[in-house]
């Protein structure tokens, strides 16, 4: 452990000595690795699990089914009535056409891919605060949303609060809506990004139009009064946009979610390889599709690609190849490598790996009178065009 700060330490003093004017408290503050973080507590629960031990169980959700003006489906929605009967109560295609019409894009998507969002007074200390506005970078590294603090002029936000359980609206509905990070169990890096995609206005990957083809429902282990979380949406209530089924997502959850006996299995994958990255919440991180969906829906594309094969690129990526190869990496994995600019001048003015690293460990908020010049593109301080 010494070893590897003190070898980190060097690199910062290294990087100082060749004239980059980094402030001395970044040297000072012993900068974990963004793979030693370590600021979730170890849990092998799945995001369902999770989920449904803050809403206190079945019966409690059952109890909780109708709040804050909505209907809570799926766990963690909180519906309008408008989008409840749109996705649920289905007794014609015409009138499911009718109605998916009147909450489609412009209700649902925030205007130019601005999220404002506060935190409500005393829910969060700062650590939590940090550990959230983590999660809202990770989605504005890999896609052109944009994150801001409410301003008294913002009428649509968003408000983090320790509510009962961990839950979202779908989209933007307009005013001030909660998405609820109760302390009794929502506090994990997954189910932040799981919760902020639904206020983006991702659905479940298992209720896709396309979900049959992938897993089997096993109907039998379901809890009784959990079947309708089940349910399939038709192609006339989502839009997949071309987006292929994804187990890694982070909107997916495990194959043991609203089982009878908790261990029992309620999904059976299809192609059995991939049923360990399904539903699992440590340390998870978004997916390609994840990222490649929210692009599509806010007309991010063309901004900034990969000239090569975009998956692959990502592969790379995470594998550290952006560092190891530069050379050919970041004029061809331009996005996987974190040097998109979503103006088209918005860029890391110090190097975009070691900022992304800082970001993560919180200097953004720690530190901002250097990072934020520095270090805009990681700290999610980069202007949005629509």
């Amino acid at each position: 452990m010494h070893f590897r700060v003190a070898g980190f330490l060097s690199a910062v003093l290294w990087h100082w000595c060749n004239g980059q004017n980094i402030p001395v408290d970044l040297e000072k503050d012993n900068i974990t690795p963004p793979n030693m973080l370590g600021q979730e507590p170890p849990t092998d629960k799945t995001m369902g699990q999770l989920i449904m031990d803050a809403m206190g169980g079945f019966k409690d959700i059952l109890e909780l089914k109708n709040m804050h003006g909505g209907i809570l489906m799926e766990l963690d929605m909180v519906l309008s009535k408008e989008q409840y009967y749109s996705l649920y109560q289905q007794p014609n295609r015409t009138q499911i056409r009718r109605k998916r019409k009147a909450i489609r894009n412009p209700n649902l998507r925030w205007p130019n891919g601005v999220i404002p969002y506060r935190f409500y007074p005393g829910h969060f200390d700062q650590r939590d605060q940090d550990m959230v506005r983590q999660a809202m970078r990770e989605w504005e590294r890999n896609t052109c949303l944009r994150f801001r603090e409410a301003t008294s002029s913002d009428v649509n936000k968003v408000v983090f609060t320790d509510g009962r359980g961990c839950f979202s609206m779908l989209g933007m509905v307009g005013g001030e809506q909660e998405v609820s990070l109760s302390s009794a169990g929502c506090r994990y890096r997954g189910l932040y990004l799981h919760e902020i995609g639904h206020a983006i206005g991702l659905v479940h990957e298992h209720n896709r139009p396309d979900r049959d083809d992938y897993v089997e429902i096993i109907w039998k282990n379901v809890q009784t009064n959990m079947l309708d979380q089940f349910n399939k949406y038709t192609l006339y209530d989502v839009d997949q946009m071309n987006v292929a089924y994804d187990y890694s997502s982070v909107m997916h959850y495990a194959v043991t979610d609203f089982s009878k006996g908790g261990g029992l299995k309620t999904m059976r994958v299809k192609y059995p390889e991939k049923e360990a990255s399904i539903g699992k919440v440590y340390m998870k991180e978004l997916s390609f599709t994840d990222i490649e969906i929210v692009n599509k829906m806010y007309s991010c594309h063309g901004k900034c690609t990969d000239k090569y094969d975009a998956v692959k690129c990502q592969t790379w990526a995470r594998a550290g190849e952006c560092e190891r190869n530069p050379t050919w990496m970041l004029p061809n994995c331009q996005k996987a490598c974190g040097k998109c600019s979503v103006t088209g001048k918005c860029t890391d003015k110090y190097d975009a790996l070691q900022c992304q690293t800082w970001a993560r460990a919180g200097q953004c908020e720690k530190n901002p009178t250097w990072m934020l010049p520095n270090c805009q593109k990681a700290c999610g301080k980069c202007s949005v065009t629509s």
